[in-house]
């Protein structure tokens, strides 16, 4: 059997590891939403310039 010292620390050892595996995690959500938003932006910008060229052309 653990003693209860040992068990304390693989308890805090437990706990420590899923708050980081949490943080990663919502690290990791972040990193994504961020590189979605920049997807998002240069599609945005490539469909108004040529929005823009094909109004320009016309004319």
């Amino acid at each position: 059997m653990f003693s209860l010292r040992e068990l304390k620390v693989i308890f805090k050892y437990r706990a420590f590891s899923i708050k980081c595996r949490m943080e990663l995690m919502y690290a990791l959500m972040a990193i994504y939403t961020l590189v979605a938003a920049f997807e998002t932006l240069v599609v945005w910008l490539v469909v108004r310039k040529t929005q823009k060229t094909k109004a320009v052309i016309p004319s």
